[in-house]
């Protein structure tokens, strides 16, 4: 099995509305190399969704964005949680 190399440029606060989505969230920028933004985002999708039931964040949701150079992925959140 080859090896899968994604690079986070940057994690940030969206503390309003965003490019996204319309509420507040955290995003990670991710740099790709020779990888399918499918199974990244499949992967992310997985993996939010059950960080957002432990939490107990059933209304919040997941975005992302697929670019020339990567994905952005963000996920919503409570706007006191970013803090």
């Amino acid at each position: 099995m080859s090896s899968v190399k994604l690079e986070f440029d940057e994690v940030r606060r969206l503390t309003g509305i965003n490019l996204l989505s319309d509420r507040p969230g955290a995003i990670v920028d991710v740099l790709t190399e020779d990888v399918d933004p499918k199974m990244v985002t499949d992967a992310w999708q997985n993996w939010a969704t059950h960080c957002l039931k432990e939490f107990g964040w059933d209304e919040e949701n997941t975005y992302w964005r697929v670019h020339e150079l990567g994905l952005n992925l963000a996920i919503s959140a409570p706007w006191d949680a970013l803090y």
